[in-house]
């Protein structure tokens, strides 16, 4: 038995509900009414529940209010944008809607959000956890059960009472429904493939017959008109005609071995860093999650930390934090088969962390009080979300040095960007907020046909120049341009950096002009805040537009894929295009392989190579080929 990877996901989401906070009196609040969907009369104790992502205390983040006889509720909230979280019906109600929830803003505007409700009576099932003998104080669990069919997810969870019992209520209770079990810190684990199978119609309120244990292990119970339930890896208990599953849950340790992690965390200097936090987060094919297992450096900043062992598809990486340093995750490690029960994570460095300031406006400008801002490189430099106060703006410290993802939301209102941070204080970064796009015409999605070679190359439109001096296309007649159309929000554009500057230098000393045009939409200055980041002596000039997809320069240029790097002969005219793919695949793939093979690469090109090495190979195969266009559009002036 282990703490799979879907268990870790259930019990963080359980975090996120399991506890609630008075606030003090606040204007802001999310308010409505839960009405039964069938009566339309008004229920009461359903508990509705405000996530506040920007709190990072699981017990802050969520707000929650109880509906009184009236069916109505009210949740008092900070200022600014609130999730609409989980909707939690007393036994016998489950909601109506698979989804309910809603993200949203107030305002000093507009101060309540108002949202209604609807729940159903559904099928009431109960359920219970016996615990180990000797367990003294027993942690809050939860129990679900969960079905997939095609697209559709049935699923019903509880909170257990102080005695290990609760009911979870479903929509229907027909078919196979996987069951999970456990508690929010993960020291109790429940048996591997807990499931229940229902017979159409089956009603686990109306159980007279007796249980009937099978030779493989599984259990059979009948109800009044003979639909039947069976159940793996759990135990049926019938009482008053009354079906309660019954799941046994061990200490880690005792059946499923648990591993220690060990390792240090140092300094630039490697100087031991103490007081540092180390939390396990579980990575599989199915995606990941953090945990609630942690543990602090000490002496020299060495560690230690339990493990559940994971299964051999399972991964751990370690998120590593501590105030006055960039936090970082370590990379997944497998640690499944490791000798005499534990593992070395090694030696982890931390860099001194940055600081940055962030100005949040909506659409016209204003700044935005309570908009949320969130880094998303990893689970440690999410640890710093924040949220903007009254003048629009927020400080996220604590943050590793290097190109940071952050986030800003409001509501609908949201926007992504790629910070350039360097270690200390940086200057203030305005992020402008955008509406969700909406669908394109029939006319408008039509895509256009990239600028195959032969084309005459148009003139670029742009809003700003990085040392700000105006230039044409046609200013460069006579000599061969290689544009390269990029963003810093575009990860293989940066990977392609060393590929760019490379040729650069290699045709540094003929005539061969390299700009960049970055896409529309994001602030000279992070422009030139990362060029200077990456030491890259490149003249840049920013798309005119609003927005990536609207930018004048990438729709003349219908460019469809960043980075996308195209060379224009002495004439004006595209000599290549990377974006304009041949329409034989297997031809163009065969002349990738050559190309490879020519520069001494294997192919496919990460073949038996690492992240790093497969980049690095990338890199070589891009200077090759872009140099091979280059020198076929030099030819005629060397003729």
């Amino acid at each position: 038995m282990r703490a799979t990877c879907t268990q870790i996901l259930l019990l963080s989401s359980w975090v996120l509900f399991a506890k609630g906070l008075a606030l003090a009196q606040s204007p802001y609040r999310m308010e409505g009414i839960v009405t039964d969907a069938d009566t339309q009369q008004p229920v009461a104790n359903v508990t509705v529940q405000v996530l506040i992502e920007s709190e990072t205390d699981p017990a802050l983040q969520i707000r929650k209010s109880h509906t009184n006889e009236d069916g109505r509720y009210s949740v008092e909230l900070p200022a600014g944008h609130g999730w609409a979280w989980t909707l939690l019906p007393p036994a016998g109600y489950c909601p109506v809607e698979g989804k309910s929830t809603e993200v949203f803003a107030t305002t000093v505007d507009r101060p309540t959000f108002t949202k209604n409700y609807q729940v159903r009576k559904g099928i009431p099932v109960r359920v219970m956890a016996r615990y180990p003998q000797g367990l003294a104080d027993p942690p809050k669990t939860i129990i679900s059960l969960r079905q997939q069919k095609g697209n559709e997810y049935i699923h019903g969870f509880c909170e257990l009472g102080d005695d290990g019992a609760g009911t979870v209520t479903l929509q229907q209770l027909t078919g196979k429904f996987n069951i999970n079990c456990g508690d929010q810190n993960l020291t109790l684990v429940a048996p591997d493939g807990v499931t229940a199978h229902f017979d159409e119609g089956f009603d686990p309120r109306h159980v007279p017959s007796d249980v009937i244990k099978k030779d493989d292990g599984s259990t059979t119970v009948r109800d009044a008109k003979g639909a039947t339930a069976t159940l793996q890896g759990c135990d049926a208990v019938v009482r008053d005609n009354q079906l309660t599953i019954a799941i046994d849950l061990k200490r880690v340790g005792e059946e499923s071995a648990t591993i220690t992690l060990k390792g240090r965390i140092v300094d630039a200097d490697s100087n031991g860093i103490e007081g540092a936090a180390v939390t396990v987060a579980f990575h599989s094919s199915g995606g990941s999650a953090s945990s609630q297992i942690s543990a602090k450096t000490k002496n020299k900043g060495y560690f230690s930390v339990g493990v559940p062992k994971p299964s051999s598809a399972e991964q751990v990486a370690l998120i590593i934090t501590r105030p006055g340093y960039g936090g970082r995750d370590t990379k997944p490690m497998a640690i499944a088969a490791a000798t005499d029960h534990t593992a070395d994570a090694g030696t982890i460095k931390l860099e001194r962390g940055c600081s940055l300031r962030i100005r949040v406006t909506g659409p016209d400008g204003l700044p935005l009080h309570g908009a949320v801002v969130e880094p998303l490189n990893d689970y440690a430099s999410r640890t710093r979300i924040a949220r903007t106060g009254p003048v629009g703006e927020c400080l996220l410290t604590d943050l590793a040095p290097g190109l940071m993802r952050i986030s800003a939301r409001f509501g609908t209102l949201a926007t992504t960007t790629k910070i350039p941070l360097d270690q200390g204080e940086n200057e203030l970064v305005i992020m402008k907020l955008a509406a969700p796009l909406t669908a394109p015409s029939t006319d408008a999605s039509k895509e256009i046909p990239a600028l195959a070679a032969g084309t005459a190359a148009p003139e670029w439109t742009i809003a700003e120049w990085t040392d700000g001096k105006e230039r044409k296309l046609s200013d460069y007649r006579g000599k061969t341009v290689v544009l390269d159309f990029w963003g810093i929000w575009c990860g293989p554009c940066i990977n392609g950096i060393p590929a760019m500057k490379q040729l650069q230098d290699r045709y540094k000393d003929q005539d061969v002009v390299f700009v960049g045009i970055h896409t529309a939409g994001t602030d000279m200055s992070l422009v030139k805040r990362l060029l200077k980041q990456q030491d890259w002596n490149f003249t840049v000039g920013l798309d005119t537009g609003e927005e990536i997809v609207t930018g004048k320069t990438v729709r003349r240029y219908a460019i469809h894929g960043y980075p996308s790097v195209i060379v224009i002969d002495r004439n004006g005219t595209i000599a290549f295009n990377s974006g304009d793919f041949p329409r034989d695949r297997e031809l163009f793939m065969r002349e990738m392989e050559a190309m490879a093979r020519s520069a001494g690469l294997p192919w496919p090109i990460d073949k038996d190579a690492t992240e790093e090495q497969a980049l690095e190979r990338m890199m070589q195969l891009q200077v090759v080929m872009f140099s091979r266009a280059i020198d076929k559009a030099l030819k005629p002036q060397t003729d």
